[in-house]
């Protein structure tokens, strides 16, 4: 073998050896170096340390800005709602500014639009600042921009409100009457005090058993004052010479004054009416009133009849329980009063003597509560006048239906007017809120705005208002119920005998059984009330109650009918104030509409 010198040491300069050692060194150390892995974990703890310390940082920047943010969102919303309101003197764009440099942003970032109208203010603004940062520079982020911007507006849209106010008898107790009335009148001066440019209107609603929408709607609704055919007397057989009729002026039921009317013609001639009293007995009465104002509000008792050969008769008219006749007292009035009158041509009695009392509602049934109009059947009969429970004389007037000097008042929107509409209130009997609420609705109602236009042409509205009630779909147009009630919806009575003049001075709850019926039911009432409630509902009209130490089941009917629970109060006393006030404040508040 053929040995090569290479491999002889001895052959190699020793200088050359000494650098062939060094290389060899050092690429096994290379290649230790290459296979080694200790320390790697190292170098990626440390990028993955940077890059935590970088997203930490990014956090805290990020957290610090959006806290500035939500600083600046919250000063900019009190901002906008102080300078949006109509109670502001100051400027608006220096009600913002101010309010944003107390709170350390500069104006010259600040954005302010402001726009005045005749329904109220908007006002806009943005803000637009920078704030600095502490780990984000690391990246070449020194600033992050903040932005924070929004709208509030105060404006008075149309409003139409239906305030209803319960003036049944139960409210002469602890007060309540007195405390209502004041809390109406702060009512009514709060959202008026909010009008402009004659843009809300209020129907005033007082009902007890009934509710009465006066006598021109009364009349324009179709309802019939009843014509009472009287049959007192029977045809006398021979001409009627002369007539005396008895009255009574003290009230108590018996004859304290009489007027005759004498000379009356014979049959055939030109004046002649009819030897049937009943056939002129009214007109002769109202003319006996005419002629001497001392029985034109007194009670008729009855009247005799004297003519031919006929022996002198009396009958009696009035249905009272207690009376005199003129035979008693040995013929004479215990205070006789006597008008001598002479015969003049009567009218006869078509149809009847109609009935004119001081009340106007109108007989509603079931079915009138499954629309939201005003009642559109085109008849309808008359409330009888009368009361059920006792009367309170001192704080009540006689009547279920309420009088009509306490009737409906259509879209007012004089304060004063509506001040002294509410002091004049008198109670009355009973409790039929379901009648109150249909006409409460019926009032917001599109489709009754013809009768807004009768009652405008009538003086009963202002013309400004004929045009209402607006549609709901009306946008500018907010609508709203306030419902206030004492007590819980009770059963309807009425007299068997519906005109019998008994029911104009003797309660039915003091009159035997058989005189009073009952024409519906407690839940059937009910029923008709939340009837009107859902329907208010579903049109969007805002329904607010308020239940005035009442019973549950009182507080239970007025919670159903709210909007919501937050549109239900409960109060005793004179918290009613502070509920009206808070109803009026919901009317009237600030929105925030960005």
């Amino acid at each position: 073998m053929v040995k090569d010198w290479r491999d002889d040491e001895s052959r190699v300069p020793e200088r050359d050896l000494a650098k062939h050692d060094t290389r060899m060194g050092t690429k096994r150390r290379l290649r230790r170096f290459g296979r080694d892995e200790s320390g790697a974990t190292m170098i990626f703890c440390l990028f993955i340390f940077v890059m935590m310390i970088l997203a930490g940082g990014m956090t805290v920047d990020f957290m610090r800005l959006e806290d500035r943010r939500v600083h600046m969102q919250a000063t900019l919303d009190r901002a906008l709602l102080a300078a949006a309101d109509l109670d502001q003197v100051r400027p608006a764009e220096e009600v913002v500014f101010d309010f944003l440099a107390r709170e350390g942003f500069a104006e010259d970032n600040v954005a302010v639009e402001v726009n005045e109208h005749l329904a109220g203010r908007t006002v806009s603004a943005r803000v637009l600042t920078e704030t600095p940062t502490f780990f984000l520079h690391m990246i070449g982020m020194d600033t992050l921009a903040v932005s924070a911007g929004g709208q509030a507006r105060e404006e008075v849209p149309h409003v139409e409100i239906s305030l209803v106010l319960d003036i049944s008898g139960s409210m002469r107790w602890n007060g309540r009457i007195d405390y209502m009335k004041d809390a109406a009148k702060n009512f009514v001066s709060s959202v008026l005090d909010q009008s402009v440019d004659d843009r809300v209107s209020i129907n005033v609603i007082p009902y007890a058993g009934q509710t009465n929408p006066g006598p021109l709607m009364f009349d324009y609704l179709g309802g019939e004052r009843p014509k009472i055919k009287t049959d007192y007397f029977p045809e006398w057989g021979q001409d009627i010479s002369n007539v005396i009729v008895y009255f009574d002026e003290s009230g108590d039921g018996r004859i304290d004054a009489a007027a005759k009317i004498d000379g009356f013609p014979d049959g055939g001639t030109a004046q002649h009416v009819s030897n049937d009293l009943d056939d002129f007995f009214g007109s002769m009465v109202e003319y006996i009133g005419q002629q001497d104002r001392r029985f034109a509000d007194a009670e008729v008792i009855g009247a005799s009849i004297k003519g031919g050969n006929q022996t002198t008769r009396y009958y009696h008219v009035a249905d009272t329980p207690a009376y005199t006749t003129p035979t008693d007292n040995n013929g004479r009035l215990p205070y006789y009063q006597r008008a001598e009158l002479s015969y003049v041509k009567f009218d006869a009695d078509e149809g009847g003597e109609e009935l004119i009392i001081d009340s106007s509602c109108i007989e509603l049934g079931e079915g009138d509560f499954d629309y939201p109009g005003m009642p559109n059947d085109g008849s309808y009969d008359q409330v009888p006048h009368f009361m059920y429970w006792d009367i309170a004389a001192s704080v009540m007037d006689w009547g279920w239906c309420p009088e009509d000097d306490t009737a409906i008042q259509y879209a007012r929107q004089d304060e004063a007017e509506l001040h002294d509409f509410i002091d004049g209130i008198r109670m009355h009997d009973g409790t039929g809120t379901h009648y109150a609420m249909k006409y409460a609705l019926a009032l917001l109602d599109p489709e009754t705005r013809g009768a807004f236009e009768h009652l405008a042409e009538n003086g009963l509205v202002p013309q400004v208002f004929s045009d209402r009630p607006h549609a709901w779909e009306d946008e500018e147009t907010a609508k709203y119920i306030v419902l206030m009630t004492d007590g819980e919806i009770t059963e309807q009575y009425r007299p068997t005998d519906p005109w019998a003049q008994i029911n104009w001075t003797r309660e039915l709850a003091a009159q035997p059984g058989h005189k009073r019926d009952r024409i519906s039911e407690a839940d059937e009432n009910v029923a008709s009330f939340f009837e009107a409630c859902d329907l208010s509902k579903a049109h969007g009209v805002t329904v607010f109650t308020i239940a005035y130490e009442t019973s549950a089941a009182g507080e239970d009917e007025m919670q159903r009918c709210a909007s919501s629970a937050s549109h239900f109060f409960d109060v005793d006393g004179l918290d009613i104030a502070d509920a009206f006030s808070a109803i009026a404040a919901r009317i009237n508040q600030l929105r925030l509409t960005q």
